[in-house]
């Protein structure tokens, strides 16, 4: 996603179609949102790598879900 919005914009390359960005939206959100999820859900975990403690993998994932909620915007905080 950040790949697709920042590119054209910061380095001139070219932009991707709506059709590319329909689906890099939709994987983000119905595939890899929702399997990471169901991953903490079914392990009943509120970290990714520990059960008890947040690990650098933790951080870096909070810090790519959150670009990609900002880039998102507002509306995506409110549906995540």
């Amino acid at each position: 996603m950040i790949r697709y919005i920042v590119g054209p914009k910061a380095f001139g390359e070219k932009k991707s179609s709506q059709a590319d960005e329909d689906a890099i939206s939709t994987e983000i959100w119905d595939i890899i949102f929702v399997k990471l999820e169901q991953n903490l859900n079914e392990k009943d975990r509120n970290f990714f790598c520990s059960d008890d403690k947040i690990t650098i993998v933790d951080v870096q994932y909070y810090n790519d879900i959150m670009q990609i909620l900002t880039i998102e915007g507002t509306e995506a905080f409110q549906e995540f």
